[in-house]
């Protein structure tokens, strides 16, 4: 199952930024647990993430990579509030 995840929700945009800070640091980072939203708009938490940089032969920095052991949707709000 490929779950596409838009962005970070806005609350959790601070916690996320000390996550890519210190994988920019340390070169990885293990532990991490986040609130995604899907492109459909469904909320879920990814749990246990472990991010690394992707870095070639010669040292140079292509971007970052990431796996996630689990994900829990948060239930959707049926009180209509």
């Amino acid at each position: 199952m490929t779950v596409r995840a838009l962005s970070a929700a806005p609350e959790g945009q601070s916690d996320r930024a000390a996550f890519v800070r210190s994988v920019a640091e340390r070169g990885y980072t293990s532990g991490y647990r986040g609130l995604r939203i899907a492109e459909s708009g469904r909320r879920f938490w990814i749990e246990d993430v472990t991010m690394w940089n992707l870095v070639d032969a010669d040292g140079s920095h292509h971007g970052r990579a990431a796996v996630f052991r689990s994900w829990t949707d948060v239930p959707e709000d049926r009180t209509g509030g």
